[in-house]
């Protein structure tokens, strides 16, 4: 919340990137504290969703999810999408 709030208080646009075990819903409330903030600048970036324990997916009917809950623009990241944090070479 404190760094949310400090976000806001810049009177910027804000990128709140989704947790990766986040459902698009949990979303909603991290928008809220903003607009409460006073900044209602704000968008949501979706990362894609841990998959296992090595894979990371995007799905995109995600970002109609994010849009539809939090009602702000959504970018993606995809680049998470090609990565596997906890693989072995």
């Amino acid at each position: 919340t404190d760094l949310l709030t400090a976000a806001a208080a810049t009177g910027r646009v804000v990128n709140v990137k989704k947790g990766q075990w986040c459902d698009a819903a949990v979303m909603r409330g991290a928008v809220g504290k903003l607009r409460a903030a006073g900044n209602a600048r704000a968008m949501v970036c979706e990362r894609g969703t841990a998959f296992g324990y090595t894979d990371v997916v995007v799905d995109t009917r995600n970002l109609w999810r994010l849009r539809r809950e939090c009602g702000v623009p959504v970018v993606a990241d995809i680049t998470h999408a090609l990565q596997q944090p906890a693989a072995r070479s």
